[in-house]
């Protein structure tokens, strides 16, 4: 089983949703550009027409939530579709093709890569249809929405977003395993060998091929993990100006304030992990070469030793938002700052105003 096969269920839902890969035909385009208008058009007279009961303040409160996390899904999924029509997404090809080279080498492949198939299907289900469908259409049964507009103006961009960020996601758990496949064949093997420096030369065209998919995904993964932080602060925001205002239990803004950011919390933890794990995994391979013995007589090998060391060491792998910041767990940490201090600011703000 091949790269590209193992990652046809998502490819497979974009498509249905309108962001097509690869040959474009003119049937493809007007897909995308019909989904496109629909969801624009909807979103506008969706905001345009909405009205809620709720007073002056926390009208505003709630309608600069809504707005902000509605609108700034619309704005990733624009730069994705602009991203892939422009051919800026073909890099992935030519980036599948290295790893599926690099398979080659190992011969229990194809049951990895049936594990990672069963995977993705499993992030699609608990995603798309669990967290973007039967948890977000929670909203609709507590604040009165039309369903339909609702759909195409919240949930639909959200879905595309999310169904490629599970694409990103699975590429860093594949390049995760493929690290562990090098790690473990090191660990198996007591003395330098032939066999050894080719698994670091494996290595080192893995570490490629991983800053080159960082590279490819940073815009998006930029915008994502602001917007994460922006809908983050602002849906607090409306659960705790309901909640100090004793508004809590009037309205059911406030739950579903905390409902939204907690998809958005999980979903950057999520992502965090994920890039956590894999360079973990890929710098891992830099400790393990120093338990490896050699012999000391074979000045040639002693020399590729060192050599390899070296390049193993110097050559870390970081997954970055265009090299503003590190993607890991310590983002987690960093994002509560900001968005506690941020709450700070605003709930005072607010204790002027009411």
């Amino acid at each position: 089983m091949k790269l590209h096969q193992v990652l046809q269920p998502a490819i497979i839902t974009l498509q249905i949703l309108g962001l097509n890969f690869g040959k474009l035909s003119k049937i493809k385009i007007l897909h995308t550009i019909t989904s496109l208008i629909m969801c624009l058009a909807v979103t506008f007279y969706y905001w345009k027409n909405r009205k809620v009961g709720f007073g002056f303040v926390l009208s505003k409160v709630v309608f600069l939530a809504a707005v902000t996390r509605s609108l700034g899904t619309i704005v990733v999924m624009i730069m994705v579709l602009a991203l892939n029509y422009s051919g800026y997404f073909d890099k992935i090809v030519h980036l599948t093709q290295k790893i599926d080279n690099f398979d080659n080498e190992f011969e229990d492949i194809v049951s990895l890569n049936q594990k990672h198939k069963k995977m993705i299907l499993v992030l699609l289900v608990i995603v798309n249809l669990g967290l973007n469908g039967l948890i977000d259409w929670y909203t609709v049964c507590l604040v009165p929405l039309n369903p339909y507009q609702f759909f195409l103006a919240v949930q639909y961009p959200r879905i595309v977003v999310s169904t490629f960020n599970i694409v990103f996601y699975m590429y860093t758990l594949i390049l995760e395993e493929r690290f562990k496949l090098i790690n473990l064949i090191i660990k198996q093997e007591e003395f330098f060998s032939p066999k050894i420096k080719r698994m670091v030369l494996l290595h080192k065209t893995l570490v490629r091929v991983a800053k080159s998919l960082n590279q490819v995904f940073a815009p998006q993964l930029l915008l994502w993990v602001l917007l994460g932080v922006m809908v983050v602060t602002v849906d607090l925001h409306v659960f705790f100006f309901t909640l100090f205002n004793k508004l809590l239990g009037q309205y059911p803004v406030g739950i579903v304030g905390v409902k939204n950011a907690s998809l958005f919390i999980f979903d950057l933890i999520f992502l965090s992990f994920r890039c956590t794990k894999l360079c973990k995994e890929a710098n891992k391979t830099a400790f393990l070469w120093y338990h490896i013995k050699i012999d000391r007589e074979d000045e040639e090998a002693r020399d590729d030793f060192i050599k390899l060391g070296i390049k193993l060491s110097n050559d870390k792998l970081e997954i970055t938002a265009c090299r503003l910041f590190k993607i890991d767990n310590s983002l987690i940490l960093d994002m509560f700052g900001s968005v506690t201090s941020y709450l700070f600011i605003m709930l005072q703000f607010d204790e002027i105003i009411t």
